[in-house]
């Protein structure tokens, strides 16, 4: 994003961002305020993406398209992990798979047509 606002011929700053909270009673209680972050980013996506379509910035709205389905999924993957927990998390061998699973994940880089044009680093 920061490089789309410089390349698009905008001004990027960054602000203070608050620590996350670190102390939790459980396993569950981390997978909740996982989903609920997930949402808050959504949240925020969506807030840009109608700010950006309500002052006919059209270029961010069709670079937000992706970050928009891409919370679909984070949102499905972080409620999908709850739902594991609730029947997995009771058996230590349930939880190791429930980890296990967890770490497989990879990211997948977005691919722009600038990033194509090498004008994205």
């Amino acid at each position: 994003i920061f490089n789309f606002i410089l390349n698009a011929g905008g001004n990027a700053r960054l602000g203070i961002i608050d620590a996350p909270p670190f102390e939790f009673e459980g396993v569950r209680e981390i997978l909740v305020a996982s989903y609920e972050h997930e949402q808050f980013v959504t949240q925020s996506i969506y807030d840009l993406s109608n700010a950006a379509s309500a002052a006919g910035v059209l270029k961010t709205v069709e670079f937000l398209k992706w970050f928009v389905n891409e919370q679909v999924e984070e949102e499905d993957g972080s409620s999908t992990n709850i739902g594991r927990y609730d029947i997995l998390g009771k058996d230590s061998a349930g939880l190791y798979t429930l980890d296990r699973d967890m770490g497989l994940r990879t990211y997948t880089k977005a691919v722009y047509l600038t990033d194509l044009e090498g004008t994205i680093g």
